[in-house]
């Protein structure tokens, strides 16, 4: 059950980030956590959106530079910020996979 939905979720992120759908990609990932009732992954969930969204933080206060450039920087973050969540769900496919 885990593996189905999750996958699904991920699938779907990433349709929508090959399609330029950026902030919907972003919250198909946050909200997985919604349906996942395993209080062992939930906390992983948890330390890595906490970890993600503190880096998002950090290197949002550090973008600077005429508005090109900052538009440039905000999209390479965004997209880092969404890579790290698909690989994270990634990772979690293949612990559950060994199960």
């Amino acid at each position: 059950m885990v593996n189905e939905f999750l996958m699904n979720r991920v699938n779907t992120a990433h349709s929508l980030l090959d399609e330029g759908q950026v902030e919907g990609a972003l919250w198909v990932l946050r909200n997985i956590k919604l349906r996942i009732h395993d209080p062992n992954v939930i906390n992983k969930i948890k330390d890595k959106e906490k970890t993600v969204e503190n880096e998002y933080k950090t290197r949002y206060s550090s973008i600077s530079g005429d508005a090109t450039r900052q538009m440039e920087q905000l999209s390479d973050l965004n997209l880092w910020r969404i890579k790290e969540y698909i690989s994270f769900y990634d990772q979690i496919l293949r612990e559950h996979e060994r199960l």
